[in-house]
C-alpha cells in the first residue's frame, strides 16, 4: 500500500529494486545492475526520468503503468540485457517512448512486451525498439483503443507479433519477423518489414495498411489475410497456407513481387498452400504483378485480378511421377517418361525455362514434395488478363471459367524466343495473343481438351501429321501445299506433306530455326531392319537445289539420299520393288523409302514441331513391319506412294537366232532372224 516517490536522480552499481503501489520516478535513473518495478497501483515513469539500467529493466504487477512526456523522448536502455513489461496493468504512452537493449550488432537483449499498450492521445505519441542481436516480443495487445502514431523496430534478431497492434505507421528491421496466429497488424498508412531472414505470416494472422512493403534481403513465407491498396515485397515469396490478399475498404489491390525488371530485383511467386495434406485456398482480390516467375504446385487459388509476370507463369497439378511422361495420347504417344517437363531446356531448339530449379523447402524449411502429387487448382474471372512475359507452362491445371478471359504471351513464332505449353488440362473461353506484336500460340495437342467446343482462339490442338498421297491432286515437285501428299518423286527424293490432324488441311512445320534440316538425323528409311539410313537434305523443291534453312515454316518438303542409298524407281513405303527393277543408273537398289520419324525420343526432346509447336505424330517403329501399308500414327509411315517415273535405263541391238525351216509353217518364228533394238527400263512399264 505503499506510495513511492522519487523525485531526484538515482545512480546505483547494483541491482535496484521497487515494490509498491504507486510508483513515481522523476529523473534519470542509472545502475550497472537491473532495475526491477513491481506495483499494484500506477507506475509513471516522467517524461525526464530516462532509464539505464545495464543489468536489465523488468516491470510487474497489477497496475497501470505510464510513460513520458510531451516535450522529449523517455528512454530506457540496457547493455546487452532484456527490457521486459509483464504487468496486467496498461502501458500508457504519454509522449514518444524509446526502448534500447543493445546497440552492439554483436549482441543483444530481448524486449518483451508482455503488457497492454496504449497512447494517451489518438496517433500522437510514438514507439521506438532496438534489440540489437535480441528478441522482440509483442505479446500482448497494443494500441487496441487508439492508434500509436508510429511502431519503430530499428533493430532484432527475432520480432514476434502475436496480438493486436494498431498504429499510424509500422517499421520493423530485424533477421526474422513473425506474425503468429492470433496477430492483428492494423495500420492507417505503411506497414515497412526489412528482413535479412525470413518474414513469416502464419495461417490465421492479419495485416492491414495502406501499403505494405517489404525491403529486406530476406525471403518472405506467407499466409493469412493481407489488406492493402498497394503491397510490394521485394524478394522471393512463398504462399503455404490459406491466404486472402484483398483491397479492404480501398477500391483497389494490387500486390507486386519483386520491385524492378532488372536481374537484380527479379523475384518469384511460389504457391504450395496446403492444410495438412489438403490443398487450402488463396484469394487474389488484387491485381498480382510478379517480376520474376510465378510457380503453383499446391492451393486452391483463386484469381479475380488481372495476373501479369515478367518472366515464366508454371501451373501444376497431377502425380509427378506420371505427369511428364508421354503416355495418354494413344497411337501418338511416344513413352518418352520426362518429355513434358517444364525443366531441363537448354535453349538450343527451344526457349530455356527460366525457373532452373523448383525450390525443394520454404524459407522456414518446410519440405516442397516434389516427387508425389501436386494439387492444386486455378479459377479466374472472366474479363482478366494473365501475361506471361517469357515462358507459359500448364500440366494438369484447369483453365475452365464461364467467359473470355485473355491469355498474353510473349511471341513465340519462333521457338527458341519463348515457349507457351498445356498438357494434360482442359481450357476454355481463352483468347491468346503475343504481347509486344508477333505471333503467339498456345500448344495443347499434349492431352489437353477444347473443353467447350473450340471455343478458344490460339490455343491448338491438332498435331502435324503425315498427309498420303492423293492421286485426285497433281503431283508436286514445287513444294507447293496441293493435298497431294507423300510419295517418291525420284529415286532419291521424297515429298513429304503435313496436315492438321484436326482440319486435315495444310498444317506447316516449324523451320524458324533450321528445325527441319536439324532433325534429318532422326528420320530414316532403308529396311526392316534396325540398320536403317538417314537423309542427307531437306529442300524446298524436288530438284533439291535449295535448302530448307532460312526458308522459314514449310508444310512440304523434300528430302533426298546420299547417291549411295537410292531405291527402285518402283520402289514404295513396304517394298524395294521388283527383283530385276533398277535406280534411274540401272542398278537395281534394296531401299524402302518409308519415313520412321518419331514425334521423340529418350534422347530426342523433339523431330519436327508444327508452327503452333505441337509435336509431329509418332511414325516410329524400332523395325519396322512391312507387311502392310500404314498412314497412322503409332507405327512406321509405310504409306509412301510411287511416284518416281521409269526411265530408260538402257539400250541394245542384235538379231534373232535362225531356225531352219522343216517345211512348216510352226517350224520357224515369223522374227527369225530379225535385226531388233531392245529398251530396257527401271522397272516394268506398258506401252500402248
Amino acid at each position: 500500500g505503499d506510495t513511492i516517490l522519487v523525485g531526484g536522480a538515482i545512480s546505483a552499481v547494483n541491482d535496484i529494486s521497487i515494490k509498491g503501489n504507486d510508483v513515481t520516478l522523476q529523473k534519470t535513473v542509472t545502475t550497472n545492475g537491473e532495475l526491477s518495478v513491481t506495483h499494484s497501483g500506477i507506475f509513471t515513469i516522467a517524461e525526464e526520468a530516462d532509464i539505464t539500467a545495464d543489468g536489465g529493466f523488468t516491470q510487474a504487477g497489477t497496475g497501470t503503468l505510464a510513460i513520458g512526456g510531451t516535450s522529449s523522448t523517455t528512454s530506457i536502455t540496457t547493455k546487452n540485457a532484456p527490457i521486459s513489461f509483464n504487468g496486467s496493468g496498461t502501458l500508457t504512452l504519454k509522449g514518444d517512448i524509446l526502448l534500447t537493449s543493445s546497440s552492439d550488432t554483436e549482441n543483444g537483449g530481448n524486449i518483451n512486451i508482455n503488457t497492454p499498450v496504449e497512447p494517451a492521445d489518438n496517433s500522437a505519441q510514438s514507439l521506438t525498439l532496438s534489440a540489437g542481436k535480441g528478441n522482440i516480443y509483442f505479446s500482448s495487445d497494443t494500441g487496441t483503443t487508439k492508434r500509436i502514431k508510429d511502431v519503430s523496430i530499428q533493430s532484432a534478431s527475432e520480432v514476434e507479433f502475436t496480438n493486436k497492434l494498431n498504429a499510424n505507421k509500422i517499421s520493423v528491421t530485424a533477421e526474422k519477423i513473425t506474425l503468429t496466429q492470433t496477430a492483428k497488424l492494423d495500420t492507417a498508412e505503411t506497414a515497412v518489414f526489412s528482413n535479412s531472414g525470413i518474414l513469416l505470416l502464419e495461417p490465421g494472422c492479419s495485416i492491414e495498411a495502406s501499403t505494405i512493403t517489404q525491403d529486406g534481403s530476406g525471403e518472405n513465407q506467407i499466409a493469412g489475410t493481407i489488406t492493402a491498396q498497394e503491397i510490394i515485397l521485394k524478394n522471393n515469396t512463398y504462399i503455404y497456407n490459406e491466404t486472402e490478399i484483398k483491397p479492404g475498404t480501398f477500391t483497389v489491390c494490387n500486390f507486386t513481387v519483386g520491385n524492378d525488371t532488372t536481374p537484380a530485383g527479379l523475384a518469384n511467386l511460389y504457391i504450395s498452400a496446403l492444410e495438412g495434406e489438403s490443398p487450402a485456398q488463396v484469394t487474389f482480390n488484387a491485381d498480382v504483378s510478379i517480376q520474376g516467375n510465378y510457380a503453383l504446385f499446391n492451393g486452391t487459388v483463386i484469381q479475380n485480378g488481372n495476373l501479369s509476370v515478367e518472366k515464366d507463369i508454371i501451373l501444376l497439378n497431377g502425380n509427378a511421377n506420371a505427369m511428364y511422361k508421354d503416355a495418354n495420347d494413344g497411337t501418338s504417344s511416344s513413352g518418352v517418361a520426362d518429355l513434358f517437363k517444364y525443366t531441363g531446356r537448354d535453349g538450343s531448339i527451344i526457349a530455356e525455362n527460366s525457373l532452373s530449379l523448383f525450390p525443394d523447402k520454404m524459407p522456414d524449411g518446410t519440405t516442397i514434395n516434389h516427387n508425389g502429387k501436386y494439387i492444386s487448382t486455378f479459377s479466374i474471372l472472366p474479363g482478366i488478363t494473365i501475361s506471361a512475359g517469357q515462358n507459359f507452362y500448364d500440366n494438369g491445371t484447369d483453365l475452365t471459367p464461364i467467359g473470355s478471359w485473355y491469355l498474353k504471351l510473349k511471341a513465340n513464332d519462333k521457338a527458341t524466343d519463348a515457349f507457351a505449353e498445356l498438357y494434360n488440362a482442359k481450357i476454355v473461353h481463352c483468347k491468346v495473343s503475343p504481347i509486344d506484336g508477333g505471333k503467339a500460340f498456345l500448344s495443347a495437342a499434349e492431352n489437353g481438351t477444347d473443353a467447350d467446343g473450340r471455343n478458344n482462339d490460339g490455343v491448338f490442338f491438332s498435331r502435324p501429321e503425315i498427309l498420303v498421297h492423293n492421286a485426285a491432286n497433281a503431283k508436286d515437285t514445287d513444294g507447293n501445299a496441293n493435298l497431294s501428299g507423300t510419295y517418291t518423286v525420284y529415286d532419291n527424293v521424297i515429298r513429304v506433306e503435313f496436315v492438321d490432324s484436326i482440319t486435315k488441311q495444310p498444317l506447316k512445320i516449324e523451320n524458324s530455326s533450321n528445325e527441319i534440316s536439324a532433325a534429318l538425323e532422326h528420320i530414316k528409311f532403308g529396311s526392316a531392319s534396325t540398320s536403317q539410313k538417314i537423309f542427307e537434305g531437306a529442300y524446298t523443291t524436288a530438284e533439291c537445289t535449295q535448302s530448307t534453312d532460312g526458308k522459314g515454316d514449310l508444310s512440304v518438303f523434300f528430302l533426298k539420299t546420299a547417291n549411295s542409298d537410292k531405291w527402285n524407281t518402283d520402289a514404295t513405303g513396304i517394298s524395294s520393288g521388283a527383283n530385276e527393277s533398277t535406280d534411274w543408273d540401272g542398278t537395281h537398289r534394296t531401299a524402302i523409302p518409308y519415313l520412321n520419324i518419331p514425334k521423340a525420343l529418350e534422347s530426342v526432346w523433339q523431330t519436327l514441331r508444327d508452327e503452333h509447336k505441337n509435336r509431329i505424330s509418332h511414325y516410329y517403329t524400332e523395325s519396322p513391319q512391312l507387311s502392310s501399308v500404314n498412314e497412322t500414327s503409332g507405327a512406321t509411315f509405310t504409306a509412301t506412294a510411287d511416284l518416281c517415273a521409269p526411265v530408260l535405263v538402257a539400250v541394245r541391238t542384235g538379231q534373232e537366232l535362225h531356225t531352219k525351216n522343216d517345211g512348216t509353217a510352226e517350224s520357224q518364228p515369223f522374227y527369225d532372224s530379225h535385226n531388233f533394238i531392245e529398251f530396257r527400263y527401271s522397272e516394268a512399264v506398258n506401252i500402248a
